[in-house]
């Protein structure tokens, strides 16, 4: 409840590192992405720098934050090498 008074709608920027992708979900049209530190989002599956991330690859993600903790919505990936 705390969190989603205070948190849910904020726009957030976050430095973190890849740690899964799923290419097999049921989500259709959308990757599931999951960083360090707990959190995730969901790109369109046609997204370009899809390409290029790996488990480990230094990213910058914006967003909005959901009612989910740690979920970032509507984000933007970056790679930051």
């Amino acid at each position: 409840y705390a969190y989603n008074n205070r948190y849910a709608g904020n726009k957030v920027e976050i430095v973190t590192t890849v740690t899964d992708l799923e290419s097999n979900y049921g989500m259709a049209g959308f990757v599931p992405i999951d960083f360090e530190g707990g959190w995730d989002c969901f790109l369109k599956e046609d997204t370009p720098v899809i390409l290029d991330l790996r488990n480990g690859t230094l990213v910058k993600v914006e967003g909005t934050l959901t009612t989910d903790s740690w979920s970032v919505q509507g984000a933007t990936v970056t790679i930051m090498e």
